[in-house]
């Protein structure tokens, strides 16, 4: 019988960390049992591998509603202590503020919690002196309580250890891959005729990414 892991995430659409999410259950089913605990089944846009598992709060609500966060993390942390319980899960895997937060919350007596960090904290602009404060108190504790820490880069890795006291020993630096086949598919496919004169005879950069301060677009 294999173990069992499970990955706690929002959704399985739209962003980095849902992507994933998705890529870690395909990759880790060929060795483990995989829980992918959502909060609704709506949005599965991305292929994945495992059990899904649904909170049944429908993600169209508004998500900066704090009531909606609240009730949220309270489900979630419920539905994990059980499921942590009955499944003896090897380790539980989460991948995004709130689902970190209910990760400790819902303890480590049955398995390793293990949260990821994708996002830099320090400096997201125009956030509120509340939600600084908010994050301040967040990953401390985290940090603190969960058994490790994954961040996607060193940069992240060092402001957790600078700002919120993360311990060397718990800190684990795992950057983002690279589907390569994938890319030279893409790579290969024919342009339009107007991208094609749009782009004749110049040097092309390509980056990824929103277009938010956080992402870097400025530097180029």
């Amino acid at each position: 019988m294999k173990n069992r892991i499970a990955l706690v995430v929002n959704t399985l659409s739209g962003g980095g960390a849902e992507k994933t999410a998705a890529n870690l259950s395909r990759r880790l089913s060929r060795r483990y049992d995989v829980d992918i605990i959502v909060n609704d089944r709506d949005h599965l846009q991305y292929p994945y591998r495992g059990r899904i598992v649904s909170l049944g709060m429908p993600s169209d609500q508004r998500r900066s509603d704090p009531s909606y966060q609240v009730t949220l993390l309270r489900r979630r942390t419920r539905a994990l202590r059980v499921l942590k319980r009955k499944r003896r899960y090897k380790a539980v895997i989460s991948l995004s503020e709130m689902s970190n937060a209910a990760n400790v919350l819902s303890g480590n007596r049955y398995g390793k919690t293990i949260i990821s960090v994708r996002n830099s904290v320090r400096i997201r602009k125009g956030s509120s002196w509340m939600y600084r404060l908010f994050s301040l108190i967040l990953y401390t504790w985290c940090c603190a309580a969960a058994d490790r820490t994954v961040s996607c880069s060193k940069g992240i890795a060092d402001e957790l250890a600078d700002q919120y006291g993360l311990k060397a020993d718990k800190s684990v630096v795992i950057y983002n891959g690279l589907d390569l086949p994938l890319i030279r598919e893409k790579a290969s496919e024919k342009i339009s005729s107007d991208e094609s004169k749009a782009w004749a005879g110049r040097k092309l950069i390509v980056t990824a990414g929103r277009l938010t301060y956080q992402k870097g677009q400025v530097h180029l």
